[in-house]
């Protein structure tokens, strides 16, 4: 162009030939920054600061798609899962049974369990006792003293345990034998180290609070063998649930 010096002319040339390179989906303002980093000394730096945002942008929208996908993921496994291990307890409990359900929520099992006999339902976050039909919830923790012995044919603790503190878990198998018929059996589900580690992601990436991970203690599926000893209880089974992310124990009172 006339007047232009040359080397402008030049800078011109390669600022149009970088700009015809960018893909067209490429916001305006980038492209232009972008052609004129090879103008003057100043427009570079602007350009730099504006492209340095418009990555920023990108990279957080990017990171907020990629954990809502990971929490819809999650979502459709955790959200049915207290489901899911009911569903996994309840062929475990025999007609008539009376059943201990320790951090029993609401009284889901009971709901989905009517052939079961009158049982009881134990929440620590329970404000005051209630009926659940022909059941009792009551607030408290495990174990309880106060319930006499071999007054329970089955003890279900699903997604409990894991809870614990260590010197609970020192009590979990001498309690339930206390308290459970003979032949009674302890059903336990206990989810696998990838489920804190999913949620440990999700909560990075502010897609979920409150999780108390904490609270787990590292306890692995495994560990839940060191407190039922054989000389008291014959494990029954194990199976894992729910693409691996759940366990279920199942053990007898011997």
């Amino acid at each position: 162009p006339c007047g232009r010096p040359a080397a402008a002319t030049r800078a011109g040339h390669a600022g149009s030939a970088a700009a015809a390179a960018i893909p067209a989906t490429t916001s305006r303002r980038v492209r232009v920054c972008i052609a004129r980093m090879w103008t003057t000394r100043r427009s570079r730096s602007t350009c730099a600061a504006t492209l340095g945002a418009a990555i920023t942008r990108v990279r957080a929208r990017v990171v907020a798609e990629l954990g809502t996908e990971l929490l819809r993921a999650f979502a459709r496994i955790a959200d049915p899962e207290r489901q899911a291990r009911i569903r996994k307890a309840l062929p475990w409990l025999a007609p008539g049974a009376r059943v201990l359900d320790v951090g029993a929520h609401q009284g889901e099992l009971f709901e989905r369990a009517p052939w079961i006999g009158p049982s009881l339902g134990i929440e620590p976050n329970l404000g005051e006792p209630r009926n659940c039909g022909r059941h009792r919830l009551r607030p408290g923790r495990f174990p309880a003293d106060d319930l006499p012995d071999r007054s329970f044919d089955a003890i279900t603790m699903l997604a409990v345990v894991e809870h614990f503190d260590p010197a609970t878990l020192e009590q979990l198998g001498p309690a339930c034998q206390r308290l459970l018929s003979a032949g009674g059996r302890v059903v336990i589900t206990v989810p696998s180290p990838w489920v804190d580690h999913l949620l440990t992601v999700l909560r990075a990436l502010g897609l979920v609070h409150g999780m108390e991970l904490e609270q787990h203690h590292g306890f692995l599926p495994q560990d839940v063998l060191n407190y039922f000893g054989p000389e008291h209880f014959q494990l029954e089974t194990h199976q894992r649930f729910q693409l691996g992310l759940n366990n279920l124990f199942v053990f007898r009172r011997r």
